[in-house]
């Protein structure tokens, strides 16, 4: 899928938001709306696309997408039960912040799977594999250099 930025329109004097830039939705698959909101919404959180505390309108999202808010709003409150959202007036959705002892659970449980990855990794690596790392290690040190 695309990834696009769109800006919303002002409406009935009430505050413009910002829309983050998320995978497009399409209505020309069969794969229902609601669906791809919601999966588009799930990249755009895994890739920090939407940092915790942004506010998500349903109405400036479907706007963005030239959709109806229906599927948007079903989407926003899937991703509330589940804990990621949460509400606070009757329209907008915000990012959750996790609290210390969340943070520190992610972190934990990032660190058990990233080991994990890097062990199965450097055991079917070959020296290809080696060298692609070892350039996209010079370009992340490079870059740090530079920001200082």
């Amino acid at each position: 899928m695309n990834e696009t930025k769109v800006t919303s329109r002002r409406g009935s004097g009430r505050k413009q938001t910002s829309v983050p830039t998320l995978r497009s939705v399409s209505k020309a698959t069969s794969r229902p709306l609601a669906e791809q909101v919601y999966f588009s919404l799930c990249h755009g959180l895994m890739a920090g696309q939407v940092a915790p505390g942004r506010g998500l309108s349903s109405r400036t999202l479907a706007s963005a997408w030239g959709i109806s808010p229906t599927p948007v709003r079903d989407a926003l409150k899937r991703l509330e039960s589940q804990g990621v959202l949460e509400s606070r007036t009757k329209s907008a959705f915000y990012v959750r912040k996790p609290n210390q002892d969340e943070f520190a659970e992610i972190k934990e449980i990032r660190l058990s799977l990233e080991g994990l990855a890097v062990e199965k990794a450097a055991l079917i690596a070959d020296a290809s594999d080696l060298e692609r790392v070892r350039a996209i290690n010079d370009q992340y040190s490079a870059s740090l250099r530079q920001s200082d």
